[in-house]
């Protein structure tokens, strides 16, 4: 079972905790972090978390895998395309960014029913094409 360390206690944090027990198990020094915090909080949590499996979550990935990078040869970006108030049918995650470490959190993720995503139209997926594709996607229907 993958020891992890979520940091960020609120709703999508929390939400994740609740998702993970029973495959995981949870403390403060596990060598996997996964960063529930907001993109202003990146660089400084990542900081802190040097040199470990940085997990980022964010629905931007770019800019946070790229602060995560700063401090941290060992880092997965996924995002997960679902949330608490998100049926547990469909659940989908967009993986952008991977490392050595990165199988057990996949692994993790598709344990509690999440189909992994690593391309798009025969393109691996990066942080700036996830963050592309989330630009033409999800603003025109803000927009509204």
């Amino acid at each position: 079972m993958i020891e992890i360390n979520i940091v960020g206690k609120g709703v999508f944090g929390t939400f994740l905790e609740e998702c993970f027990r029973g495959q995981a198990t949870f403390s403060e020094k596990a060598d996997t972090v996964i960063l529930a915090v907001p993109v202003s909080a990146y660089d400084a949590v990542a900081k802190e978390y040097a040199g470990k499996h940085l997990v980022n979550v964010c629905s931007v990935q770019h800019k946070t895998n790229d602060a995560c990078l700063k401090h941290s040869k060992h880092v997965t970006g996924i995002h997960p395309m679902f949330g608490a108030k998100s049926p547990k049918e469909g659940r989908t995650c967009i993986v952008t960014q991977t490392c050595d470490r990165s199988g057990e959190i996949i692994s993790l993720f598709e344990k509690i029913g999440a189909e992994i995503v690593t391309q798009a139209g025969g393109k691996k997926i990066d942080g700036k094409i996830h963050d592309d594709m989330m630009r033409r996607t999800h603003l025109p229907v803000l927009a509204f």
